[in-house]
């Protein structure tokens, strides 16, 4: 990476701020059960955004056999907003925690690159020449987590699923590039995780975890290749402790 000399690099300016509120709740179902509730506005707005981004010569580097030149750039605003909901309810005997965040339209400006790309200097996407869209997250996403426990609390057992909504990139991203097998969209999608521990003595516990018990084939939501996520993984641990 190199960067170019008209546009000297500067340092970012970020405003954010966040407004929430929670809430708590005992001895509901159970004498000694708890439930909680929790909720925020969010607000990250930084200027002069230090990320990478290609500039396209019109004859191929021999080095790589492309026409892409990467550099380092100031884009000229990057902005994410958005609400961030939570819930968690814990027992003697069972366990719930959920959260869900919802993205507004995130915006990206870079007068440099809309100039060299022909589109709006301000989108939700991005350009076609900028690995910055793989840092927006998708709009929306959720994690639900249960369980119960067993055996005077020796055994905890339970699930966990996360879901995300599509993302979408912008037209041609990073075409030109030494880049293979780039994501165009990535999908809707969800996991499906299980989990337990059980308690041996007060010295040893044994845990037991099976990611992706579905065996589902999925990126990671920051990826840029077509590059999958483990399959099915199943881990068994001995923990030790004196």
């Amino acid at each position: 990476y190199t960067y170019i000399d008209s546009l000297p690099l500067k340092p970012e300016s970020t405003a954010a701020f966040e407004v929430g509120m929670q809430t708590h709740f005992t001895n509901l179902l159970f004498h000694t059960d708890a439930i909680t509730f929790g909720g925020s506005l969010f607000y990250n707005n930084t200027s002069n955004f230090l990320s990478t981004a290609l500039t396209f010569d019109e004859n191929a580097d021999p080095s790589t056999g492309t026409n892409a030149r990467p550099f380092f750039l100031n884009y000229d605003t990057y902005r994410l907003k958005g609400v961030d909901l939570n819930m968690a309810y814990e027992s003697a005997y069972l366990f719930i925690n959920a959260s869900a965040i919802f993205y507004d339209k995130p915006l990206v400006c870079s007068v440099y690159l809309a100039a060299k790309e022909g589109i709006a200097a301000w989108n939700t996407l991005g350009f076609r020449g900028s690995v910055l869209p793989n840092r927006i997250p998708p709009q929306q996403s959720f994690t639900l987590s249960t369980g119960f426990y067993g055996f005077r609390q020796k055994l905890t057992a339970g699930a966990r699923i996360k879901h995300h909504s599509k993302k979408e990139y912008p037209a041609e991203w990073l075409e030109g590039t030494a880049a293979s097998g780039v994501i165009g969209e990535l999908p809707k999608d969800y996991v499906i995780d299980i989990f337990g521990s059980y308690i041996l003595s007060k010295h040893f516990t044994i845990n037991l975890n099976v990611d992706n018990l579905g065996d589902r084939y999925q990126y990671d939501i920051g990826s840029i290749i077509r590059m999958p996520l483990p399959g099915r993984t199943i881990r068994i641990g001995l923990e030790a402790s004196f």
